[in-house]
């Protein structure tokens, strides 16, 4: 799973949440919570934060061709939606909205493939 942080929110704050989630998993949970933005996610560059973080995990043991979701807090949710239209990525396995919205182009979601918490 890679997290990708809210707008001003560093990636530190989500450390606990990301322990958490493999902490009460029966399953063995790879997490990267990117955190060169400094806080600002950037809907330019979510493709090569997604391969860096995945490079990073590989590196220290995660499988290749895993698959994996992705997570993203508020703004950070809307921006890792582009990656529904990169047909190419058949190891993404769905999105994880935290306190963001399903985009008005993206109404097509197949629900089977999105968890959204909000309050």
């Amino acid at each position: 799973m890679i997290i990708f942080p809210g707008n001003g929110i560093f990636h530190t704050r989500y450390v606990e949440l990301a322990q958490t989630i493999q902490r009460e998993t029966d399953l063995k949970l790879w997490v990267a919570i990117p955190g060169e933005t400094g806080g600002i996610s950037n809907p330019f560059t979510e493709q090569q934060t997604i391969g860096r973080s995945i490079d990073k995990l590989i590196s220290r043991g995660m499988k290749e061709n895993s698959r994996y979701f992705l997570a993203g807090h508020s703004s950070g949710g809307v921006i890792i939606q582009k990656e529904l239209d990169n047909t190419n990525n058949n190891q993404l396995q769905g999105l994880i909205l935290l306190g963001s919205f399903i985009k008005r182009n993206n109404y097509q979601i197949d629900p089977s493939g999105l968890f959204q918490i909000s309050s």
